[in-house]
């Protein structure tokens, strides 16, 4: 799972996507309106952070290899540049919901178990009950 914050692509953060979009995934970017831009780049970071955590291989893979669904579609892992086991392959990713400012993806390895679906549990907010933070 990832969470990222929607952030502006600007200062050292604009050379982003140039490094860890694959060249597909830079067209899609390219072609949105520069508003939509920084929210459509969360949205593809955080679903190749989901799956490179999932498969355990983290940063140590340039994220660029994969190409990851575009922001308006539903979340999937469409390619691999290179990868040579097939887990990837099997590797369910899904959107969850994390409010207007910030994007977050979840994967795991193994096929779509039967009824697969993200839940979204909202916890009370136990200061806004008067107890005192943690």
């Amino acid at each position: 799972m990832d969470v990222e914050a929607v952030r502006d692509l600007d200062g050292d953060r604009a050379l982003l996507p140039r490094v860890v979009l694959s060249e597909a995934e830079q067209r899609v970017l390219a072609a949105l309106p520069a508003a939509r831009t920084p929210a459509a780049f969360t949205r593809y970071w955080a679903r190749k952070e989901a799956v490179l955590k999932a498969t355990g291989d983290g940063l140590t893979v340039n994220p660029a290899d994969l190409t990851v669904s575009g922001p308006g579609t539903p979340a999937a892992l469409l390619d691999w540049r290179g990868r040579q086991d097939h887990r990837a392959a099997f590797l369910p990713l899904a959107d969850v919901a994390a409010g207007p400012d910030h994007r977050c993806a979840v994967a795991f390895l193994g096929p779509h178990p039967p009824g697969f679906r993200v839940v979204r549990h909202r916890l009370p907010d136990v200061r806004a009950a008067g107890a005192p933070p943690r």
